[in-house]
């Protein structure tokens, strides 16, 4: 799964994820942890989570939009 600027790789098993920019790389990634359901819960690695992946996992429902703003 990705974006024009982000890879984004997500283990089904571990709930656990990542993401990385293609051009900058480790300047602009990070890990993403999922719950159960795999709704997001946490991330690390960046301050802010990047809008493209943010929205990206907005459309795949695991980032509910009604908590976007908590991303």
């Amino acid at each position: 799964m990705g974006t024009q600027n982000y890879t984004i790789d997500i283990d089904s098993k571990a709930k656990y994820g990542c993401f990385e920019h293609n051009e900058l790389g480790d300047e602009s990634s990070g890990g993403l942890w999922f719950d159960k359901h795999f709704n997001l819960i946490d991330y690390d690695g960046v301050y802010f989570l990047p809008s493209e992946v943010k929205n990206i996992l907005i459309m795949f429902g695991m980032i509910d939009k009604e908590c976007a703003n908590d991303f």
